[in-house]
């Protein structure tokens, strides 16, 4: 729901059901013949039911058999769902409420960040935290704050699969992993400065790397 071209509500109708077990082990089948020709898995849980705990234990081990990085934007509060993942996503709200922690400033990020690594096991972890741009613990260490510039904000639709999409393809093509979070975090702010769910073009990321080292 629209107010001029600012977004003020989200409403969603849908069925969280899980799915069914043939549908399941057409997945893990297609997952098993994929995984191996792929650089990097995307997992994007909107909790709708399809990612259930044991398909989800399934992916991240076919992953990390095949030396794949495995990265997670999460719904929910239980984490330990993405037991073992690579990298989980979570936005500053979803990581509080997962670690059972109010996240008031940088030292209760910082447990916060601890709790999840302690509940999932993940090697590593990016805390996006909107205007004030993104928190990295890599491989349990950090933090390394990744700053965001100042731009108005019309639709947030989109943002995290912006996030995981960029940060897959920086670190499958080999780039730190602070460089694809800062490649990351500067196509989100693209996105949500346009009305509805968008992408960030080749051209408008140029600009825009060129307009932060300016």
């Amino acid at each position: 729901i629209l107010g001029g071209s600012q977004q003020v509500l989200r409403i969603d109708r849908e069925t969280r059901r899980g799915i069914a077990g043939e549908t399941r082990q057409s997945i893990v089948t297609y997952i098993q013949s994929a995984i191996p020709t792929v650089d990097a898995v995307l997992i994007s849980d909107y909790g709708k039911g399809l990612l259930t705990p044991d398909l989800l234990a399934t992916i991240i081990k076919q992953a990390r058999q095949n030396n794949k990085p495995a990265i997670v934007d999460p719904k929910g509060l239980d984490f330990e769902k993405y037991g073992n993942a690579f990298l989980i996503t979570p936005n500053k709200k979803e990581a509080g409420l997962a670690a059972g922690i109010e996240i008031r400033d940088q030292a209760t990020l910082d447990r916060a960040a601890d709790t999840l690594f302690k509940k999932t096991g993940a090697q590593n972890l990016l805390i996006t935290c909107g205007k004030e741009g993104m928190v990295l613990y890599e491989d349990n260490g950090g933090p390394y704050t990744i700053r965001s510039r100042a731009r108005q904000v019309f639709d947030v639709s989109g943002a995290g699969d912006t996030v995981i999409s960029f940060l897959g393809l920086g670190l499958a093509t080999g780039a730190t992993f602070k460089d694809s979070a800062m490649l990351a975090n500067v196509a989100a702010g693209i996105v949500v400065a346009k009305v509805g769910t968008a992408t960030a073009s080749v051209d408008e990321l140029q600009k825009a790397l060129a307009d932060n080292q300016s």
